[in-house]
């Protein structure tokens, strides 16, 4: 992780793209989503100058690629190997992929699948406000937290395959 006074003294790209660096450096799965938001909060956290939309269209763009993300899903990425991925400070375009990268497995793919759903379907329920809902909508609420229940058994079902 890096120090307030490193980050600051970045452009505000280079900001967020050390940032979602970071986030994607645990080898995970994560959304776009999730790496801007990431990116804004852990900025608010080290108290930089909020990022406008064409720092993280760009710092997040130019993540994924010295990460040598793999696309998964429409908007889902998980990083690859580079040889300085260590040392998100000094990444840069030109970096050497690691030929043991391997590319995502079925298994992997299911599971982000399963973790997207399960966000969208999140994300609509929320939508619903419960003091004011009636039956029907009650009715539905409870069906989606069913789906985003099974939707979590089964990516972790997926994640502990390996296939």
């Amino acid at each position: 992780m890096m120090d307030r006074d490193q980050l600051a003294s970045m452009m505000p790209t280079a900001q967020v793209r050390v940032l979602v660096m970071e986030l994607l450096s645990d080898g995970g799965i994560h959304s776009r989503k999730e790496m801007v938001e990431y990116a804004q909060n852990q900025g608010k956290r080290y108290g930089l100058t909020p990022f406008r939309e064409g720092h993280i269209t760009g710092g997040v763009r130019e993540a994924i690629t010295n990460m040598n993300c793999v696309k998964l899903d429409r908007a889902m990425y998980r990083a690859g190997q580079t040889e300085n991925a260590g040392n998100m400070g000094n990444v840069g375009r030109n970096d050497k992929i690691d030929a043991m990268s391997m590319p995502p497995t079925v298994s992997e793919q299911a599971a982000a699948v399963c973790a997207d759903g399960r966000r969208r379907m999140t994300d609509l329920s929320r939508q619903i406000d419960y003091v004011t809902a009636g039956d029907e909508e009650l009715e539905l609420l409870a069906r989606i937290r069913e789906y985003v229940k099974k939707m979590g058994e089964f990516e972790s079902e997926f994640k502990q395959t390996g296939v």
